[in-house]
């Protein structure tokens, strides 16, 4: 389904470039990357987002494998710049952003508990840098996961992570004994492992761009599972040093770093401590020259004798390992190199020190002291004059012959603060207080303080109307913060109890209902009150005004009708092609009657006349169909001027009769 949607894109690409499409009609695309997680892409912001629940899918693709992703298609690869796995998400799928190489900002959520192998393989490649943060949540993270970012500085671990840790960018294990990835743009061109790791991982220095030298401690007993692609592809050659303690057999994985690919050997010598044979890798052949550096002697009065070392250059490669033989010959120490490592003073003894240059061995010796009369230069030294807040000192006499005081000065009293005020007025919160500045030193301080004024508050009240929501604001009338702002929500309804009655005699008043848009029933004579038409008994057309108050403004007119009473037909009878209605006569409040008839139940196509006196009883229906049935119902009608028009306010139609004519 992944490929058709992929081939899917191709041509709508295609459509736009023939057609002259806006790209934005087909910026943001979204499918299923799991059984209930999805994502969308929006090429135009370079956007991928996952969202939804639970796992996403897991990808493989390789050169016989179709790259199934939705977002696999080359303007993706190209284009997406951020990814973002919203909360709900639970694992991130193997090989999902593989390749994205664009990518400079990568978000996961708190949710995700698994990240994928190879996830994000060679994703997030160039020149900016990006910080990678796991979240607490993530419990596993599969191989390769993050191999090859060379965008990526450092990784960041949720402190709260159970299985996961970070230090100095670097990403560990919980208890930083095995490291699982160093980023590719980590700073510094050394390297320091802890002694706590004991295991590196695949690919763990895959990429380096800045680092030279990697300081390895003899703990570490594992190198991945490749160790020719742990350190391969890095910007320079990678000297490794390592302590000769280690049980671990480094010749087997040093003659394999290499850079982009070329393989470059490197070795380091380690002095092992009374030893006569140092064993270094990787193997170098017969005949191999290797020159050692001098070694270091102890600094030391003792035995004034030293070790002359020999490295000769044929090296043993029966065993294809690189072998030199350390040799050594007791001497005597020449001590040809004298230094004043402490010159003598009139009152104190100096210090001078013989060493040998051939081993750094030596010995020292005192240089006595002389005497000094002063007879020399004296000047005051500690010399220290007052300031505003702390007292002075009128200086020591010394000898600049012997460095020794000849007598002691005095103290000094401080000068005192020369004050500039200025008073600073209290504010609804704030005190008021007089501001101090020493035009001398500059010191600044307050007093004076008074009391702050606290707010005047005013309440305005913004009535609400049919249109518009109102509010009752609290402002301070001084520094204009406000202290409270409730909405009064808008009227939203008005209605009557019956907008409907029949006649019968009797004055109506029906009751008004008024609610605001939350749904709150405003009170009657409170919030509005409530006048009615006169009359309101006869049949007509009535008003009824509301006129809103307190928190609410404007008017609003209802109406309702009193319609005359209604009659019921007495009897029919069939006639040919007709028939003869009667029916009780309704005078009161009523001007005549309405007969209807239809030869359907329902009244479809009904026809209606009108009997224009209220004392007529009967009416004779003719020009019928022969033996057809038909059904009739009558009602009364009064006209009544509305709105200065006449017009008919009918009754409601009395029960149906039905009767068939006549041949």
């Amino acid at each position: 389904m992944k490929r058709i949607l992929s081939i899917f894109l191709s041509a709508i690409i295609v459509a736009v470039s023939l057609f002259g499409f806006s790209s934005t009609a087909i910026a943001a695309v979204s499918g299923k990357c799991g059984d209930n997680a999805s994502y969308t892409y929006d090429l135009s912001a370079g956007t991928l987002v996952i969202s939804g629940t639970g796992d996403m899918d897991n990808y493989e693709f390789n050169s016989t494998k179709d790259d199934s992703r939705g977002w696999s298609s080359a303007d993706c690869i190209n284009s997406i710049v951020s990814i973002t796995v919203e909360s709900g998400i639970t694992s991130i799928g193997s090989y999902a952003f593989k390749g994205l190489t664009n990518v400079r900002s990568i978000s996961i959520a708190n949710t995700v508990k698994e990240i994928g192998a190879r996830a994000f393989d060679n994703c997030a490649v160039g020149a900016d840098t990006v910080t990678v943060s796991i979240p607490a949540s993530v419990e596993s993270i599969g191989e390769y996961a993050f191999k090859g970012m060379s965008r990526v500085s450092a990784f960041s671990v949720s402190q709260d992570n159970k299985y996961y840790s970070s230090a100095d960018g670097i990403l560990y294990n919980k208890n930083k004994t095995k490291l699982i990835q160093a980023p590719c743009r980590i700073s510094g061109e050394n390297l320091t492992i802890p002694s706590t790791v004991t295991a590196i991982g695949a690919d763990a220095f895959y990429k380096l761009q800045n680092v030279k030298n990697i300081v390895m401690p003899a703990s570490v007993n594992t190198v991945g599972n490749n160790v020719s692609s742990v350190f391969s592809q890095c910007k320079y050659s990678i000297t490794v040093y390592y302590s000769k303690s280690s049980a671990f057999e480094w010749n087997v994985y040093l003659k394999n770093i290499g850079v982009n690919g070329s393989l470059y050997p490197q070795i380091t010598f380690e002095y092992a401590d009374k030893s006569t044979t140092v064993k270094e890798y990787p193997p170098f052949t017969s005949g191999s020259d290797i020159t050692a550096p001098s070694p270091s002697a102890p600094k030391s009065n003792g035995d004034k004798t030293h070790n002359i070392y020999s490295f000769p250059s044929a090296f043993e490669d029966a065993t294809g390992d690189a072998v030199y033989t350390e040799s050594a010959e007791i001497v005597s120490c020449s001590f040809d190199k004298y230094e004043i490592t402490d010159s003598p003073t009139y009152t104190q003894d100096g210090k001078g020190k013989y060493t040998c240059t051939a081993c750094g061995y030596y010995y020292e010796v005192t240089i006595p002291h002389n005497n000094c009369n002063h007879q020399g230069e004296i000047k005051t030294v500690n010399l220290k004059n007052a300031t505003c807040t702390e007292g002075g000192y009128s200086g020591d006499l010394l000898c600049t012959v012997c460095n020794q005081y000849i007598s002691t000065g005095e103290a000094t009293l401080p000068n005192g603060h020369s004050l500039e005020k200025k008073v600073v007025n209290p504010t609804c919160t704030e005190q008021g207080y007089t501001h101090n500045i020493c035009t001398v030193c500059n010191e600044e301080y307050n007093d004076n303080y008074t009391n702050a004024l606290g707010h005047s508050y005013k309440t305005t009240v913004t009535k609400a109307t049919t249109s518009k929501a109102g509010s009752t604001v609290i402002k301070c009338t001084r520094c204009q913060s406000v202290k409270s702002n409730v909405a009064i929500p808008k009227i939203s309804s008005a209605a009557l109890s019956t907008t409907v009655y029949v006649y019968n005699g009797k004055v109506k008043t029906p009751s008004v209902t008024v609610k605001d848009s939350k749904g709150k029933v405003l009170k009657k004579n409170t919030d509005y009150t409530v006048s009615y038409a006169s009359g309101r008994k006869v049949v007509g057309k009535y008003a009824v005004k509301i006129t809103f108050k307190g928190n609410y403004s404007g008017t609003k007119t209802l109406y309702f009708y009193v319609k005359p009473k209604g009659t019921e037909i007495s009897s029919i009878s069939a006639r040919s092609k007709s028939f003869r209605a009667s029916w009780k006569t309704q005078k009161t409040q009523t001007t005549g009657y309405q007969i209807q008839y239809s030869t359907s139940s329902r009244f479809t196509n009904a026809k209606t006349i009108t009997v224009t006196k209220n004392s007529n009883y009967a009416k004779l229906v003719s020009k019928l169909y022969a033996r057809k049935k038909y059904y009739v119902r009558i009602r009364t009608y009064k006209n009544v001027k509305i709105d200065g028009k006449t017009q008919k306010l009918c009754s409601t139609w009395s029960k149906v009769k039905a009767v068939t004519t006549k041949k």
